[in-house]
């Protein structure tokens, strides 16, 4: 199953899992802002998407979501 991982932080990963920081130094494979769009993502590349402590930081959550 491929996740990606949505501010990641200095979370532990696997071989499955891509993750994704606004934070160049928590080492993410894409460093990116979620208030930047479009994302740099193929559409259904992911089996799943997580992401914790992160809405408070989205400007429009709804875009997100979508």
């Amino acid at each position: 199953m491929k996740t990606l991982s949505l501010g990641s932080g200095f979370d532990e990963r696997d071989e499955n899992t891509t993750t994704l920081d606004i934070a160049p130094e928590t080492k993410p494979d894409v460093v990116w802002n979620l208030n930047e769009f479009p994302y740099p993502f193929e559409d259904d590349s992911f089996d799943q998407i997580q992401m914790y402590d992160v809405i408070e930081h989205i400007d429009n959550v709804i875009d997100v979501m979508n």
